[in-house]
């Protein structure tokens, strides 16, 4: 397995992986999440994620073919009266194909992101995850995290 950052050649392999997770999340939070777009449309947010200051997009390849990525982005949360200033990772997402899932793929983008954070002085990791995706939820206590807070919404329709 090689781990690299994103490529343009990326394209097509990137925008069906995140068509996969966001089926998944429009189907569990319908309100929340849109209809998957067609395929390619959104290849312009994932390539702006990588490029933004901070911002990277790391891709999982077996046999030259990308079956995973995670996006994450490096910020410093600023000194405020109420809060330490902090230089934190935030992962946006993280996803492996269906066929690939459970063979330490994800497990592997994850120690990337950690690696590169550390690289870049990030002092903390942190990611939000629906309440709804169990797997995620078991795979990110897998590795080490625990849930510092908990974000609540209601639908005022």
């Amino acid at each position: 397995m090689e781990i690299r950052y994103l490529e343009d050649s990326d394209k097509l392999a990137i925008c069906m992986l995140a068509r996969q997770i966001n089926s998944d999340h429009h189907q569990n939070e319908p309100d929340v999440f849109c209809k998957p777009v067609a395929e390619g449309e959104d290849w312009s947010f994932w390539k702006e994620s990588h490029e933004k200051d901070g911002g990277f997009v790391l891709v999982a390849l077996i046999n030259f073919k990308v079956v995973g990525f995670v996006a994450a982005e490096i910020s410093e949360v600023p000194n405020l009266p109420f809060l330490n200033s902090l230089k934190r990772c935030r992962i946006a997402t993280i996803v492996v194909s269906n066929e690939h899932q459970k063979r330490g793929i994800g497990s592997a983008l994850f120690e990337r992101v950690c690696e590169i954070a550390k690289e870049r002085g990030a002092k903390r990791l942190n990611l939000e995850v629906f309440s709804f995706n169990s797997t995620a939820i078991e795979f990110y206590e897998k590795h080490g995290f625990k849930s510092s807070a908990i974000h609540m919404s209601r639908s005022l329709a």
